[in-house]
């Protein structure tokens, strides 16, 4: 399983901007097309409101890191950098961003050369990192899609020092429907792991808001873009009725949720 959304991502990230790609971002809805959000060529749900909420935790996270110095950010599943890397910036951060697709990581390293800055492949669930080497994590829509949520969690709480603290988000349903978790599950996850003083918000209704009017866009062009796109534009249109579903068969961003969160390891 895990190789083969490995394999998922070394071709989402290895893919240049094709046509049927500009088609499709010239129908994003407004919250996910906002300048300050698309300029971070992020593959993680981001609205504008969602961007302000994470440098919020980013600040937060690092006024109660104090005097700590020298300040690294992990970036756990950082895809092509450019959230870990703006999140560093504003907090005066070096960051090391970590993720397994090889094609996320080489469009990382030639997007991103602040002073400092680190990036590899690695596994969330084997960090090549001593015990207690950050002081700051995030991981943000990646948990989700690991094979075992429990040790990688056990694992980013090794690498962050006592008292440190990570952010970030998660989604309810991961690689399958029968692995679907609940703000609870992930909660009771997470105290497993070691962390606690957790702070989670249910921010479902944003994502299904924004999702559905993202993917019946596609839906109600689809004609336009199957006629000049062709066979790729009707299996894009077909992952989108899949996702908005039908009055007989619930879609997928009905049945999903998402959830952030802050917490701090004990």
């Amino acid at each position: 399983m895990l190789a083969a959304i490995r394999r998922h991502f070394d071709a989402h990230y290895a893919a240049g901007e094709s046509p049927l790609d500009l088609s499709l971002q010239a129908l994003l809805p407004p919250a996910l097309a906002a300048p300050e959000t698309a300029a971070l060529r992020s593959s993680a749900f981001l609205t504008p409101a969602g961007w302000r909420r994470l440098c919020g935790m980013a600040a937060q996270a690092s006024v109660m890191q104090g005097c700590v110095s020298p300040v690294r950010l992990l970036d756990a599943g950082c895809g092509r950098g450019g959230v870990g890397a703006a999140l560093a910036s504003s907090i005066g951060a070096s960051l090391v961003g970590v993720d397994f697709s090889e094609a996320a990581i080489a469009a990382a390293r030639a997007d991103h050369h602040q002073p400092g800055a680190a990036f590899m492949v690695a596994d969330i669930a084997s960090l090549p990192f001593e015990d207690g080497a950050f002081a700051i994590a995030c991981t943000i829509d990646a948990l989700h899609l690991v094979p075992d949520p429990q040790l990688a969690l056990r694992e980013l709480r090794r690498v962050l020092r006592r008292g440190g603290v990570m952010f970030g988000g998660v989604h309810r349903i991961g690689t399958s429907g029968a692995e679907a978790r609940h703000m609870a599950h992930w909660q009771a996850f997470f105290a497993d792991a070691g962390f606690g003083n957790q702070c989670w918000q249910d921010v479902s209704q944003e994502w299904r808001s924004v999702m559905h009017e993202k993917h019946a866009r596609r839906l109600a062009q689809r004609g336009v873009l199957v006629a000049r796109h062709g066979g790729a534009a009707a299996l894009e249109c077909d992952v989108s009725r899949q996702m908005v579903g039908s009055l007989d068969e619930p879609g997928f961003i009905s049945r999903n949720a998402r959830f952030e969160f802050l917490v701090t390891a004990t």
